[in-house]
């Protein structure tokens, strides 16, 4: 179960009553009323059961997601090997080449558009490998390329990328390495109808943090400190990032996030959070009880060591939930005691529920922080420009050959 304590945020929403009304009317978005084909991606996780290897190519959200379920959920658990394939960097595909024989491995290849060049790129580059397609546009050149390779095309719904966790995108992948993805879509579908539009800001918690960092903003807190204490949800980073930045920094406007493994995080930007200038909030992410804990064991050597400030034999015992949790209630006390805003999100434990619990809380906080600020949450215009100019230097560079 997921639960938010703003803490320092601020919480007088009385402020934001026009913005709220407004939020309250606004319709569901899409991706919370959204629920895959269980049965076809089991069906296919069937097929390729005795795969080895996976190659995940995709940009964005065509990955992050997964990303964020496959570190969570499966990279400490799974035989299976994954690679995700999100870059043209020639070292790497040729490491891939190497690695990943045609008879053992599967390519999947994720675009929504089925027209995004780097992905095609990507994919071209095994040409005698097993592929699958995710790709919504028929007439898209992915599309187009399954077609004259009969290949199995899966179909990418109507939403997002960055908003796609809960479908085919992240879901075929994670059922082909055996996450419980229908696990992860039930808490998906707990917190998008605890987080939904009509319900109001005291039992919203995706609601209360946007506003929280909202009203923040407009007090120059114009960056997020945002440590992630459980090694497993270290994966989420790129796509909590992605959700809050590419749908409210628009216009000037919005906040930057920086979402970290904690605690080594902390031995390189708590110098920025507690000693750079004051525009930084925080909000703390941790798991309070861990599936397996460990704990330090006796050692009759170790208890004779007495080194500065702590004796190893104090250490003898410990359990290192516990040890963790120091770390976290260190940096929340020494930002308290700087007087810097923060909250915490906590998961009572990590599982597949709980996974899709956090990750469609950061999706409605990144459509309600969009809302407030009165930008589109949906459309991405500053990335769309770079991909334009990054297609016309290809064109210009290949005329020669066709």
């Amino acid at each position: 179960m997921l639960t938010l304590d703003l803490h320092t945020l601020p919480g007088d929403f009385s402020i934001l009553h026009e913005k709220l009304a407004q939020i309250k009317n606004s319709p569901r978005p899409a991706f919370a009323n959204y629920a895959p084909d269980y049965g076809v991606l089991y069906s296919l996780a069937g097929k390729y059961a005795g795969t080895t290897h996976f190659i995940i190519i995709g940009r964005g959200g065509s990955v992050t997601g997964f990303k964020a379920l496959y570190d969570a959920l499966a990279a400490m658990k799974t035989s299976k090997k994954v690679h995700l394939l999100d870059t043209i960097d020639p070292d790497y595909t040729a490491y891939l080449q190497r690695t990943c024989h045609p008879d053992d491995t599967l390519v999947i290849a994720i675009s929504k558009s089925g027209d995004t060049v780097d992905v095609l790129e990507n994919l071209l580059c095994f040409p005698h490998h097993k592929k699958i397609v995710v790709t919504e546009n028929k007439n898209g050149a992915l599309a187009k390329f399954a077609e004259a390779k009969q290949l199995e095309v899966v179909k990418h719904p109507s939403i997002g990328g960055r908003f796609s966790t809960g479908t085919e995108c992240a879901f075929l992948p994670g059922a082909l390495i055996y996450v419980d993805v229908r696990s992860v879509g039930g808490g998906l579908n707990a917190i998008h109808a605890a987080c939904d539009p009509s319900q109001p800001i005291e039992r919203n918690p995706a609601l209360r943090l946007a506003a929280a960092l909202y009203l923040a903003e407009q007090k120059g807190l114009t960056e997020v400190y945002a440590p992630l204490y459980s090694k497993a949800l270290a994966g989420c980073a790129e796509l909590f990032t992605q959700l809050l930045h590419e749908s409210a920094c628009k216009q000037g406007r919005g906040q930057t996030f920086l979402f970290m493994e904690a605690p080594e995080c902390q031995h390189h930007s708590n110098q920025k959070f507690f000693d750079g200038p004051r525009r930084m909030a925080g909000v703390f992410t941790r798991v309070e009880r861990p599936e397996h804990d460990v704990s330090i064991p006796e050692d009759p050597v170790a208890s004779s060591v007495v080194a500065p400030g702590i004796p190893l034999k104090s250490l003898l015992g410990e359990r290192l939930a516990d040890a963790m949790r120091f770390e976290y209630e260190g940096v929340r006390g020494a930002a308290d005691a700087s007087n810097i805003p923060n909250a915490t999100v906590t998961l009572d434990v990590l599982n597949p529920g709980t996974l899709g619990e956090l990750i469609g809380f950061w999706e409605y906080v990144a459509v309600y922080s969009s809302l407030l600020r009165n930008v589109d949450p949906f459309d991405q215009p500053g990335v769309e420009a770079s991909k334009r100019l990054s297609r016309e230097k290809r064109l210009e560079a290949l005329k020669p050959r066709y």
